[in-house]
């Protein structure tokens, strides 16, 4: 194989420290996971209405939202290693599974019906006290 010549860069340098098919998919990864965690938040405060302790899934999928976003800006200034890409989608993932769990949680909620307190039936139309023993 004949040596690059002067001033051109050779097609076969590595000037990348991950592989750029790979960053894409992260960042395809992260902006599906984005997506499904706007569509999660619309959809618990739409439901929340309904019940107000819903509200706290919607305050906890906008913080983890929040600790992805602090990890992805971090993984741009460099304070991250390259070679943690692989933290970016597992990162991704998890709050991709809590978004899920939350839009289930929020439609197959069952709600437990409240139990009435009843006053037992007496029976009165016997005319004998009940007795111990062979009647």
């Amino acid at each position: 194989m004949a040596a690059p010549s002067e001033g051109l860069t050779n097609p076969e340098a590595i000037y990348y420290d991950v592989d750029p098919k790979q960053v894409l998919a992260v960042r395809l990864f992260g902006g599906v996971t984005g997506v499904n965690i706007l569509i999660s938040v619309i959809i618990v405060l739409v439901k929340a209405h309904e019940n107000p302790h819903e509200y706290l899934l919607a305050v906890n999928l906008i913080l983890s939202s929040l600790i992805a976003v602090m990890l992805a800006w971090w993984y741009r200034k460099g304070h991250l290693s390259a070679d943690k890409h692989w933290y970016m989608a597992l990162v991704c993932a998890v709050i991709l599974l809590q978004a899920i769990t939350a839009d289930l949680y929020v439609f197959n909620h069952v709600v437990v019906a409240k139990k009435h307190h009843t006053i037992p039936a007496v029976n009165t139309t016997t005319s004998k006290a009940p007795t111990i023993g062979p009647g």
